[in-house]
């Protein structure tokens, strides 16, 4: 399993890449992000197609070892990083917390009205987050078209997005906590 670690300028020029795997096949006009992680895809995929963007939030309970370990993630070396994502990955432990509490903009999401839609993540690993969110945006919007993307996805996930550019690759984009783009 490589690891791919994501400037903002790399995620822009992957996102054009999907744009263009997507554009053969499907016209959307409103893209859907997965916050926090997915928002800067949404806003290359929005731009890119001039169109309409609008989050979604999918939270899980932390596991009790991600929650005492997420403050250490900026000082430890990127090989124990990766090591530990490679762990969680094999052992499935995403999968063990499946639940997700779904919550979006019921004002933002009744302005719109949307034909096909695009909704859009940094990495499906599980696919139970896209799997439920695509089921509440399916319930807002009963007659548009539905589809998703991701920059990766993993071979392990019980439903894939319909485009990705990778596949069984360790992410780290400017939107993780332990990357050097990210501030917070």
């Amino acid at each position: 399993m490589n690891y791919i670690e994501l400037s903002i300028n790399d995620v822009a020029n992957m996102c054009k890449q999907l744009h263009a795997q997507i554009a053969k096949d499907y016209d959307y006009d409103l893209v859907i992000f997965i916050a926090r992680g997915a928002f800067i895809i949404g806003v290359n995929m929005s731009e890119l197609n001039n169109c309409e963007l609008v989050e979604i939030f999918a939270k899980r309970k932390k596991t009790v070892l991600k929650s005492k370990i997420s403050v250490l993630l900026k000082i430890i070396p990127k090989k124990v990083k990766i090591a530990l994502r490679k762990k969680e990955l094999s052992k499935n432990m995403c999968n063990s917390d499946s639940e997700r509490s779904i919550s979006y903009s019921e004002k933002k999401f009744t302005s719109l009205n949307p034909k096909k839609i695009l909704i859009v993540d940094d990495s499906v690993d599980t696919g139970n987050t896209m799997k439920q969110c695509v089921s509440v945006v399916s319930k807002c919007f009963k007659n548009a078209e539905i589809k998703t993307a991701a920059i990766n996805t993993m071979s392990a996930a019980s439903s894939g997005p319909d485009y990705a550019l990778y596949e069984d690759k360790i992410i780290s984009g400017p939107w993780s906590s332990d990357s050097k783009c990210n501030k917070a």
